[in-house]
Parts: structure tokens; C-alpha cells; sequence
């Protein structure tokens, strides 16, 4: 159930992130229709076809890209990798995308992949280092609230409720609608009233 959880929340990662069309070092139709496939083909769930697409486009267009287009692939292709529950290759695909542009998405996404892989520790590491990232990227407050929520999962599993409760109202100050999180809140909150009831 909470692997289930965190793909929920790289569905929302994937139509954050994916939007955002790459620039083409020139214009290429192949490239663009392709491209257009791979978003398709996430969007149906078919996300082992996705993959093949978006190793297509690094293989054939890697070298011709710009770098956040080439991010962006690599984006792409951990978030069809981590529908498949391919944690390991879904980490090397964000670290990819990471070392051409590092945004705070990004490292939510690989925190995800890191924290699905049973490497808790690096992932807490990693969502803190995408809280580093200002709001220069446009998607940066969306990541933040995701970051919040996966630290707040993460405490919440390892026991410590008060930082769970803290970080998922965190994740309440970037989006007020988050529902997950309230719900998240209403749960400790009950848990911790139980607990000084007792």
C-alpha cells in the first residue's frame, strides 16, 4: 500500500514535470511525434512502451538536446522506470536527469525511487537537499509540497509522529489542498490523542 502511494504521487510528479516540452537544439518532427508518444503512452499506463520511447530519444537524439531536454528525458524514463517498481534504475535515471538540471522535482523524484530501492536514510538526504531549490523552478512550490509529504511518510513509518505531523502541515503551506496531507494530519492527530488518553 505505500508503494502504491508513492507511484500515486510520481503520476502527479509525471503530469508536473512532463508538460514542460523540451527545446530542441533544432526542429525535428520525428523527435517531436516521439516525444508526443512517450506522453501517450504514460498517460494510457503503458509504461514499459514509454520506456522504449524515451530510451529511443536519448539513444538517437541525446547528443543533439540541450541539457534540460535531456534532463527532461531522463525525468521521463524514471518515472516510466518507477511505474514498473524498478527502483534501481529509476535512481540512475533521476541522478541522470540531476546532473544535467538539478531542480527540486527531481529530487523528490529520486528520493522516491531511493526510498522504494529500501535506501530510507539517502532519500531522507535527498528530499532535504530539494528543499534547497528555490521557487525559480515553476514547479518548485508543487515539489515541495510533495517533498513534505514523502519526509512526513518516512517519519510517520519509523515512528516519530510529532516530525511526521510537522512536515505533512509543511507540505499544507505550499498547497492548502492537499488532501493526502490532511488526511495524514487527521490520522496522527487522532493517534497522538490516543495516546495521551492512555
Amino acid at each position: 500500500m505505500r508503494a502504491s502511494r508513492f507511484i500515486a504521487l510520481l503520476t502527479l510528479t509525471l503530469s508536473l514535470m512532463v508538460i514542460s516540452k523540451p527545446v530542441l537544439a533544432h526542429s525535428d518532427v520525428e523527435y517531436r511525434q516521439l516525444f508526443r508518444q512517450g506522453l501517450a503512452a504514460e498517460e494510457d499506463q503503458n509504461f514499459a512502451h514509454a520506456e522504449s520511447i524515451w530510451q529511443r530519444l536519448l539513444r538517437e537524439y541525446g547528443d543533439l538536446l540541450n541539457r534540460d531536454a535531456r534532463a527532461t528525458l531522463y525525468t521521463n524514463l524514471g518515472v516510466s522506470l518507477a511505474h514498473q517498481e524498478r527502483w534501481q534504475e529509476a535512481t540512475l535515471a533521476y541522478q541522470r536527469s540531476i546532473a544535467l538540471h538539478p531542480t527540486s522535482l527531481g529530487y523528490n523524484n529520486l528520493g522516491v525511487a531511493l526510498r522504494n530501492a529500501g535506501r530510507v536514510e539517502e532519500a531522507i538526504a535527498t528530499f532535504h537537499q530539494a528543499l534547497t531549490y528555490s521557487n525559480e523552478d515553476a514547479t518548485a512550490t508543487n515539489a515541495y509540497t510533495l517533498v513534505h509529504f514523502n519526509l512526513g511518510d518516512i517519519l510517520q513509518q519509523q515512528g516519530n509522529l510529532e516530525a511526521a505531523l510537522a512536515e505533512y502541515q509543511q507540505a499544507l503551506t505550499f498547497d492548502s489542498n492537499f488532501r493526502a496531507a490532511e488526511e495524514q494530519i487527521r490520522r496522527i492527530q487522532l493517534a497522538l490523542h490516543k495516546t495521551a488518553s492512555a
